[in-house]
């Protein structure tokens, strides 16, 4: 058993990198998604930051960069997410940093697998319409902001969300 546990700590030591922070006595643990662990001298837990993504063009996602946070700052165009197939766990953040409030530039959809759905993802009082493969976008203002979660397979569940976030069809 204590072979197992020498080996479980090597293992992850080889997965992350350890380093000091500029704050005395505290302590960094970057893990391979990009997250920062905050740990203090006494091996206390201080907090998490979590990997951003500054975006200006499209982007297809992987799994691997679940948990991330992508900031969109596009006000000519439109920015199109591709999305992994749903996954239970996987896990994503949009925020529009430069909208321009005009219905026709800087807007970010989201794309889902053709087999996935979207859920929860409209504004109160409004019917939702989602079928699988359709896609979500913003009303193009900024700090527009949507978050979602796999909760099971086919489904992207919207945790939160700030503006207005509509079908945009397939």
């Amino acid at each position: 058993m204590k072979k197992v546990r020498m080996l479980a700590i090597i293992f992850m030591l080889l997965m992350i990198t350890v380093s000091a922070s500029a704050a005395p006595n505290l302590f960094s643990v970057e893990q391979a998604t990009g997250d920062t662990v905050l740990i203090n001298s006494t091996g206390g837990f201080e907090g998490l930051r979590q990997a951003v993504e500054i975006v200006t063009t499209s982007d297809t996602l992987t799994r691997n960069e679940s948990g991330k946070n992508f900031f969109v700052n596009n006000s000519t165009g439109w920015v199109y997410f591709t999305l992994p197939i749903a996954q239970a766990g996987l896990h994503y953040r949009f925020v529009a940093i430069a909208g321009n409030g005009d219905v026709t530039l800087g807007k970010i959809v989201l794309q889902p697998n053709a087999i996935d759905a979207f859920v929860g993802c409209v504004n109160d009082g409004a019917v939702t319409t989602f079928v699988a493969g359709d896609e979500i976008r913003s009303a193009s203002a900024t700090g527009d902001m949507l978050e979602i979660i796999a909760n099971n397979g086919n489904n992207w569940t919207c945790v939160d969300r700030q503006g207005i976030w509509a079908d945009n069809g397939q």
